[in-house]
C-alpha cells in the first residue's frame, strides 16, 4: 500500500510540473509560470500567487517551458568553471555591470605591478597584474571580476626623475555559482578534526602566490551561514578560533579562505 501511495504521489507530482515551466539555476531548480523573458532578466509567478517576480539571465542556465522548449541562456555558458587556484586563467575580467547582475557577491579584488626598471615594458606590467588579480579570485572562490578601476602610468624618464612604469586595477569579484552546505554537511558527517594537505599564501607585496605542503590541523567548531554564503568556525593548530569561508569542496577535500592584513590565505584540507 505504500508503495502504491509513493507511485501516486510521484505521479501527481510530475503532472503537476508539466503544467508549469521550470528556471534551473546553479544549485536548484523552480516550478515557475514565466511571464516574461526580457533583455536582462526573466519575469515569473509561483504557483497560486499573483506577485511578479524576477531573476537576473546570468543566473539561469536553461528554461525548461511546459510546452516542452528548452531555451539554454549563453548568459551563464560564458563562465568558466574554476576548481582550484591552478584555474586562475579561467577567471574572465568585465567592465560591463550588466554582465554580474545576478552573480554572487564575493568580496573586493585589486592588485598592484611595476617595472623593475625604467625599459620594462607596459604590457608586460599589466600582465603581471591581471594575473594577480584573477589568483586572488581564484583564491575566493570567484570566476568572474567587475573593473571597478584600471589605473596605468608610463615609465618617466628625466634628469631629475626616473620612475618605472606601473598599473593598479580594483574591481569585485563574482561567481555564477557557490558551494551548497547540505552538500558540505554530508560530506563531513559531523566530523570534527581535519588534516591539512596545502597552504596558499598571496602577499599584497608578492607577484604570485606561494603554495606549499601544509601538514597541520583543523579543529571545526561550528558551521555558520551568513546570506548565501558559509563559514567553518574553527582553530589552525590550535591557534585562535576564527572564521574561514568555504570556497568549494569535492568528494575528499575541501577548500577554506581567510584574509588578515592584506594577506590572502587557502587551506586545502581532507574531508576525510
Amino acid at each position: 500500500m505504500k508503495i502504491r501511495f509513493t507511485i501516486l504521489l510521484s505521479f501527481i507530482t510530475s503532472v503537476c510540473l508539466a503544467q508549469l515551466d521550470t528556471i534551473y539555476l546553479a544549485n536548484e531548480k523552480l516550478a515557475v509560470e514565466i511571464k516574461e523573458v526580457g533583455v536582462d532578466a526573466v519575469k515569473f509567478t509561483y504557483p497560486k500567487e499573483d506577485i511578479a517576480n524576477s531573476i537576473f539571465k546570468n543566473s539561469i542556465q536553461k528554461i525548461v517551458f511546459k510546452s516542452g522548449r528548452v531555451q539554454v541562456f549563453s548568459e551563464t555558458t560564458n563562465f568558466k568553471k574554476v576548481n582550484s587556484i591552478k584555474d586562475w586563467e579561467l577567471v574572465s575580467i568585465s567592465q560591463v555591470e550588466g554582465e554580474v547582475k545576478g552573480l554572487y557577491k564575493l568580496g573586493d579584488v585589486s592588485a598592484k605591478a611595476q617595472g623593475g626598471t625604467t625599459m620594462t615594458g607596459m604590457e608586460r606590467i599589466k600582465d603581471r597584474a591581471f594575473k594577480k588579480l584573477k589568483i586572488q579570485a581564484a583564491m575566493m572562490g570567484a570566476n568572474i571580476v567587475y573593473m571597478t578601476q584600471l589605473n596605468s602610468a608610463g615609465a618617466q624618464h628625466g634628469y631629475w626623475v626616473s620612475k618605472a612604469a606601473e598599473t593598479s586595477l580594483s574591481g569585485v569579484a563574482y561567481s555564477n555559482i557557490l558551494p551548497e552546505k547540505s552538500g558540505f554537511d554530508k560530506l563531513i558527517s559531523g566530523k570534527k578534526k581535519f588534516e591539512g594537505r596545502e597552504k596558499i599564501t598571496l602577499y599584497s607585496n608578492a607577484k604570485d602566490a606561494s603554495e606549499i605542503s601544509f601538514r597541520g590541523n583543523f579543529e571545526l567548531s561550528d558551521v555558520a551561514v551568513d546570506g548565501k554564503l558559509f563559514y567553518v568556525i574553527g582553530k589552525l593548530n590550535k591557534g585562535k578560533e576564527i572564521r574561514y569561508r568555504v570556497t568549494r569542496y569535492d568528494n575528499d577535500s575541501f577548500t577554506i579562505v581567510y584574509e588578515d592584513k592584506n594577506t590572502l590565505y587557502n587551506y586545502v584540507l581532507a574531508a576525510n
